[in-house]
This record gives structure tokens, C-alpha cells and sequence, in this order.
């Protein structure tokens, strides 16, 4: 688990640190009070040691911009993937995870179109054995970033690169704590606020 941290544990120290020192506040197509609504398809990339193999699905999500520059979002989504250890031969897992998370926009230079963003979340992850009657109910914390690509004012092309942190319990997972890891590709389509 060691070589995982220092592989991994960089990346939300950066990303705070990016946070922190900041740059200016997206003038994009995000404005204030504006709702943003959307879908997205993912594959998730579970620990090794969760015993999880690779698992695509899909999302919703909503999200509220107090500025153009801050927003609050939540997210749901749900998928299946099998089992790596081929001693549980036809195994599957359900995953489902929702979480809230805080979203921080940034300009770039030249462009109105493209709007970077770092993220930070919390929520909840379920898992469901499919061979059990038993889940896994844990908590979630959550780093990443992505863009958004806005084809017109209010429809944007959303790539996200997420990694979060839970723990498993047996005998659904092992228990140490795992990190895992989303991308997602989805649609987000702004509604009211500002022109």
C-alpha cells in the first residue's frame, strides 16, 4: 500500500496547491446562479487489492454555480464489474457511489470555450457481491479535475479524471483502504444565470 500513496498521494497535494495559489475566475460560458445538469458514461479502475476488476457505467449529475468560478455539485452513478480472483469464477460487483462536490473553474488565456476545473468531494461508495447477500456501505473522499468544452453557451463536452480513497469489509472486499480511480466523458448543459 505504501508504493501506492507515494505514487498517488502527490496528485491531490498538487491539486491543493493549484487550488490555493489559484488563478483568475473562469469567464467562460459558467456564469452566477446558473444550474448545470448532465450525464456521463465512466470505467472505473479499482486498488488491486479490492479484488474489483475494471468497471464501466453511468452517471447523472446536477450542480449549482454560486459564481462563475465556484460551484456545488452532486453526482451519481452505478456500475458493474467482475471479480479478479479466480478462485469466485462468475463473481460480479455492483458499485454505486454518489458524492458531493466542490468544483473550482479557472480561465485560460485566449479561449472561452475551454474551462479547466479542480474538484473535491465526499460521499458514500455501496457495494454488492453478486455470489452475497451482503454490501459494503463506506464513505468516499474524493480529488480530481477535468474540463469542460462548450460547443455553443450552454452545452458543454465534460472530461473528468477523479481518484478517491474508501476502505472494504469482508466478505464483500478485503479491508484495507484502496484507491481507486473514474474517468468520465458526459454532456453538461447549463440552465438561468447570468448571460
Amino acid at each position: 500500500m505504501q508504493p501506492a500513496w507515494r505514487r498517488y498521494g502527490i496528485i491531490p497535494m498538487l491539486l491543493v496547491a493549484g487550488t490555493i495559489l489559484g488563478g483568475s475566475p473562469s469567464l467562460a460560458r459558467d456564469s452566477d446562479g446558473a444550474w448545470e445538469f448532465g450525464g456521463y458514461a465512466f470505467t472505473a479502475k479499482y486498488d488491486n487489492s479490492s479484488k474489483i476488476d475494471n468497471t464501466p457505467g453511468f452517471g447523472v449529475r446536477g450542480a449549482y454555480h454560486f459564481k462563475a468560478e465556484r460551484e456545488l455539485e452532486i453526482d451519481y452513478d452505478r456500475g458493474t464489474g467482475d471479480t479478479t480472483d479466480t478462485n469466485l469464477p462468475g463473481v460480479t460487483y455492483d458499485v454505486t457511489k454518489y458524492t458531493v462536490n466542490y468544483l473550482r473553474n479557472f480561465i485560460v488565456k485566449g479561449s472561452e470555450k475551454m474551462v479547466p476545473f479542480l474538484s473535491f468531494g465526499a460521499g458514500k461508495i455501496r457495494v454488492d457481491r453478486s455470489d452475497l447477500s451482503e454490501s459494503v456501505d463506506r464513505t468516499l473522499l474524493r480529488v480530481g479535475g477535468g474540463f469542460k468544452y462548450f460547443f455553443s453557451p450552454r452545452i458543454a463536452f465534460r472530461l473528468d479524471l477523479k481518484g478517491y480513497r474508501w476502505r472494504g469489509d469482508p466478505p464483500v472486499t478485503p479491508a484495507p483502504s484502496f484507491f481507486s480511480f473514474d474517468a468520465t466523458v458526459g454532456v453538461a448543459v447549463l440552465v438561468g444565470g447570468g448571460k
